[in-house]
This record gives C-alpha cells, structure tokens and sequence, in this order.
C-alpha cells in the first residue's frame, strides 16, 4: 500500500515539473515573440523618423533654392544719424535677377504708403539703398525688381534694435510681506541695457516711483549696479525673488545695470518704474500689483 503512494507522489511530482516545464517554454516563446515584436517596431520607428528627416532636409533645401533674397545686412550709420533719424544702409543680394531690371527697396510705417528709394547697384546681382527712419515708429520693407516682370519680395520688419533704443529690461524682481501690511513690506529691482548701437540711445536715469495709501507719494531714483551685491549690506528682509528671464545679469553682455530697493513702514498703492534715455524718450509702467511695463515698450 505504502508502495502505491510513493509511485502516485513520484507520477504527481513528475507531471508538476512537466507542467512548470512546459509553462516555462512557453513564457520563453512568449518572450520571445514579444522581443521581435519590439524589434520590428523599433526598426520600422527608426526607418520612419530617418526618412522623415530626410524629406524635412529636402524641404529647406527647396525653399532655399526657391529663395529670391540670399543674403541681407543691415547697417547703421552711427556718423550721420541723429536722435530723430536714423540713417540705415541695407545691402542684399538677389539669387537670380532680369537685366537692366530697375531695383528698387520700398519700407513703409503704416503698410499703405511705401517711400521707395532707388537702389546702388555693387555686382550683377548685389545691390545697397539707404533707409531714413523715425524712431517712433515701425517700419517694414521689401525688395523690387521692375523690368519686363514685375517682381516683389515678401514684406518683413526691419528689426528695432537697429533703429529704436534698447529696451532697459527687468532681470530681478525682490519684495518681502508681512502680516501687518496687505501690500509689500519692501521691494528691489534690477534693470539691465544691452550697449546700443547709438549713444543718444542710452538710458540716461531711470526711477521708481511709489503710491501710498496715504498720499505723501515718493520717488527713488536708481543707482547703478547690481542689487544684489547690495541686499546682505542693506539688510533687507526679502522673502520673495523672482529671475525675469532666461538669462541672469552674468549672461548678458556689455551694457549698463540700474537697481533699487526700498523698505515700507506703511501701505503702498502702486509702485511704477520710469526709464528716461537721452534723447529724452520715457519708458514706464507699473510694477506692482499689476505689472505692465513691458506693454509699453516705446510709448
């Protein structure tokens, strides 16, 4: 009898392994499957994005033969420009162009009247004309050739730095609360000005003016250099910091840094920031507690 049992747990034991067996090459076929599968996937991803970047460089180089305007450059004449105009010299190059063909750039600051200004021909298809710009306002141009066709370039901006002052930008912002106080306890701020292409176009001073709730309303006017070197000396309480930005003021190149800051023993209303360049252009707007500086760029 006891013989009986043994051989029936031997049976039993043995159809276990044959069943974990077979279980266990079927989870390999399985696996396996499973693998090709990701390999055919991954192949065909690969095949699909190399052939999809193929035909994205295919593309640009269409468009860049189909481009009429090869090269352009822009160049101030910081000589002859005054603070009411600047004197810009455009040179450009044309890919292919009719001969004899009159050549003409036309800018305009409303895109209804166009100045058009003959162009000097430098080589076959090279040429150059000079633009007298207002910097108050914002132009677009674009390029003419007029012979047996008619021919124009799409219109685009002339950039602003070319022509208008560099913008004086936020790049710190520090303000501290309090419980006893709704508003900010204190506030700083930094401002940076890339080097611009014209002197005239320097900030000359820039301000921060204060609103309280109370009227006896104050103006601080800012000093040069970086807040933060002075914050420990101050002794400022700042709980608050925020980096406008990409960049912090280490990453910019030559240029010009205007700072600030103030402690509140009481409420404030608004605080508004002015930047005055010489050639007497103010640019302001406020800072707090609604923020539209940027939004009046050149007022």
């Amino acid at each position: 009898m006891e013989n009986i049992k043994y051989l029936i747990l031997i049976l039993l034991l043995v159809i276990s392994i044959g069943t974990s067996m077979s279980a266990f090459n079927k989870t390999n076929e399985l696996e396996r499957a499973i693998n090709n599968i990701e390999g055919l996937n991954r192949n065909e991803y690969n095949s699909l994005s190399s052939r999809i970047s193929s035909l994205n460089n295919s593309l640009r180089q269409l468009k860049e033969a189909e481009k009429w305007i090869v090269s352009k450059d822009f160049h101030p004449n910081t000589e002859n420009s005054t603070q009411d105009e600047i004197i810009l010299d455009l040179a450009w190059s044309f890919r292919e162009l009719e001969k004899d063909a009159s050549v003409l750039v036309e800018y305009s600051s409303n895109g209804k009247d166009w100045t058009r200004q003959e162009a000097d021909k430098i080589s076959d298809t090279s040429y150059l004309a000079t633009l007298n710009l207002e910097p108050e306002k914002t132009y677009k141009y674009r390029f003419v050739a007029s012979g047996e066709v008619y021919k124009s370039s799409d219109e685009n901006i002339i950039p602003n730095h070319y022509y208008k002052p560099a913008l004086a930008r936020i790049t710190n912002i520090y303000h501290g609360s309090s419980r006893s106080m709704a508003g900010p306890s204190n506030y700083g701020i930094e401002l940076f000005q890339d080097k611009p292409i014209f002197d005239f176009f320097e900030v000359k001073d820039i301000y921060m003016d204060i609103e309280y709730q109370e009227n006896n309303d104050e103006t601080i006017k800012l000093d040069k250099g970086k807040l933060s070197d002075k914050i420990d000396s101050n002794q400022h309480d700042f709980s608050h910091r925020t980096e406008v930005g990409e960049k912090s003021i280490s990453d910019f190149g030559e240029g010009q840094i205007f700072s600030a800051s103030k402690d509140f023993d009481k409420e404030v209303k608004r605080i508004s920031i002015r930047a005055i360049y010489k050639n007497g252009l103010i640019h302001e707007g406020e800072l707090w507690p609604s923020e539209t500086y940027y939004l009046n760029i050149y007022p």
